[in-house]
């Protein structure tokens, strides 16, 4: 079934669909948040608030709309209100990130610091193009379904991408040079 059948029938009531959209999305949703604030036990938290609320609003969805821009709506609003409530930004790196790297072995060493670069790289972009960013290239979004939740032009987004990609690149090597 099509994402959008089992919503359908979540919407009308029968709620072991929602089981199948949990397996199918419970993994992008927790990187969407992970990469987004930088904190494992939020992405967690907020993981599963996003599937609680699409229960909630379950009887909101539109059929006639994809399933995926909908629940990344529900995504960003809730990472939204997180940090409006907490009075705080995501933080650039958690300890965690930089532990992992320090204690990782020699062999996966070089692997780690071009990962760890790139994190502080994405890290040090603002919010908008992180988010752009985690979204087209770690989680796949299609840039249409972006731009459906971003309430802009597919064109916009490409262009928004883009430039998020030069700047993710500009940082990068910065840091790579140190």
């Amino acid at each position: 079934m099509t994402d959008e059948a089992l919503m359908q029938a979540v919407s009308q009531g029968d709620l072991q669909k929602a089981a199948v959209l949990f397996e199918r999305y419970k993994q992008k949703v927790y990187q969407y948040f992970l990469y987004t604030t930088q904190n494992r036990t939020e992405s967690d938290d907020l993981t599963q608030n996003v599937f609680l609320r699409m229960l909630k609003y379950r009887s909101s969805y539109n059929a006639d709309y994809a399933f995926k821009p909908w629940l990344f709506g529900i995504a960003r609003n809730l990472r939204a209100r997180h940090f409006e409530k907490s009075n705080q930004a995501p933080l650039p790196l958690q300890e965690e990130k930089i532990q992992e790297v320090e204690q990782s072995a020699e062999v996966r060493l070089e692997q780690l610091e071009v990962s760890a670069q790139l994190q502080f790289a994405l890290a040090d972009l603002d919010e908008t193009d992180r988010e752009l960013i985690v979204m087209s290239k770690i989680l796949k979004v299609k840039q249409a379904e972006i731009a459906e939740m971003l309430g802009l032009s597919t064109t916009h987004v490409k262009v928004k991408v883009h430039r998020a990609l030069g700047k993710l690149r500009e940082i990068y090597f910065q840091y790579e040079k140190h």
